[in-house]
């Protein structure tokens, strides 16, 4: 309870700072948002309170805003709505913040941009040599004393772009599947929703806000998720490395989207992947 009560804090903070924001930067901010139409954006309203109160989602729609997510949990909804409705939201007796969603990236990483690819299975460990940074944090030591029987009560969500579930490294560590993202596909040998393949993306040149997700010219696996992963927990004899804990058990969960845009200023193109507000929260209150 204390630890959703912090996080509704946290958001009710960073919408005041990013409207703070927004009033002094104007256009700057333009991509930070999801922009679904010329005069409408995704916007969190946050409640007073830690759930939602009854009827919120209807209040809302009568305003004129859309509802796209409710996270009862943490009192907030994901809605459609332009700047007037907004403003209408934020007047509500029962409202503590409303303010335009945000887009968060990836660190700069190598891109794959293939047909069709699942690894494959390598010489167990053989990287682990390499791999000074575990034996620097004494990871060995902590493994004498805490021993995978006792590390697999454990499990460690990962909110990211996904994760290869047939990876050798992580095959049989994850043991729960989730895509909160928008635009939500299966892929895999397995078809698990939280797998790294993304062939739709969000088109912001060519945008319908009724159907925003659209298909993209080309299949992108986006491989930071299974890193990440693979930092955590990957198993002893899996395949090339080992994780940190390699007996904990994983959640992989797929809060990216894959969206593409032109600059107007510079014509230039762009095709990458980003996480918004909505689905990330909705994965933290799914993992809680």
């Amino acid at each position: 309870m204390h630890g959703i009560l912090v996080l509704l804090l946290t958001l009710a903070l960073g919408l005041f700072a990013c409207n703070q924001q927004s009033a002094s930067t104007g256009a700057g901010l333009a991509m930070q948002g999801l922009q679904v139409k010329k005069d409408r954006d995704r916007y969190l309203v946050v409640f007073k309170g830690e759930s939602l109160p009854p009827g919120a989602g209807a209040q809302a729609e009568r305003e004129g805003a859309r509802v796209l997510k409710s996270l009862e949990p943490i009192g907030t909804l994901v809605v459609v709505a332009n700047q007037a409705t907004a403003d209408r939201l934020a007047r509500l007796p029962g409202v503590m913040a409303v303010g335009k969603e945000h887009r968060y990236g990836l660190p700069k990483t190598e891109r794959v941009l293939l047909e069709d690819t699942y690894g494959s299975p390598t010489i167990k460990d053989a990287l682990y040599k390499y791999q000074w940074d575990i034996r620097r944090i004494k990871a060995p030591e902590v493994w004498k004393r805490v021993p995978l029987e006792v590390q697999a009560r454990a499990t460690v969500a990962v909110l990211d772009t996904g994760v290869m579930d047939n990876h050798p490294d992580l095959k049989d560590q994850i043991v729960y599947f989730a895509a909160t993202n928008y635009c939500r596909e299966t892929g895999g040998p397995s078809q698990t929703p939280s797998y790294p393949k993304y062939t739709l993306w969000i088109d912001f040149d060519h945008l319908d806000p009724e159907s925003p997700c659209t298909p993209a010219p080309n299949v992108l696996y986006e491989a930071h998720g299974t890193h990440v992963s693979g930092t955590v927990a990957a198993a002893f004899g899996g395949g090339r490395v080992v994780g940190v804990a390699p007996g904990v058990r994983l959640a992989a969960y797929k809060v990216f989207d894959r969206y593409h845009y032109t600059d107007p200023e510079t014509d230039q193109e762009y095709d990458d992947v980003g996480a918004w507000d909505g689905p990330i929260f909705e994965a933290i209150v799914d993992a809680a």
